[in-house]
């Protein structure tokens, strides 16, 4: 019994991030439990890696547009305002996907950089 606890449980227990003295006080039952909560922690963090990720390229690409002309922001960019204009603009969504959110950001950091050209009025 003891060598099946060290072969298959403790290192269970270990993928869990589950502390030793947390680990002598389950039962297996318990244990498994422990299971889809770390997978969803897990998850969580990837996502919250990958929207860091996101948003330092977002940051990289304002550097690199400031090449030859332009400056780089002087505080953090209002990125999450986007949501409420993509929101306003469709209100059937309940959530704005990450496409959306790229495509606003594009649209408005575009807007800024080439303002285009008004219209000359009563030229129709």
């Amino acid at each position: 019994m003891v060598e099946f606890i060290n072969s298959e449980w403790i290192p269970y227990a270990v993928q869990l991030d589950i502390p030793c003295e947390t680990f002598y006080s389950l039962t297996p039952r318990k244990l498994v439990r422990y299971a889809p909560y770390y997978v969803e922690n897990v998850r969580k963090k990837r996502e919250n890696t990958d929207e860091f990720a996101w948003l330092t390229n977002i940051y990289t690409l304002k550097a690199i547009s400031t090449i030859g002309k332009g400056r780089y922001p002087d505080k953090p960019m209002d990125l999450y305002g986007v949501r409420r204009v993509i929101e306003h603009y469709n209100e059937e969504a309940e959530k704005a996907t990450d496409a959306d959110m790229f495509g606003a950001w594009a649209d408005a950091f575009n807007r800024l950089k080439f303002k285009p050209k008004e219209e000359v009025s009563g030229d129709a």
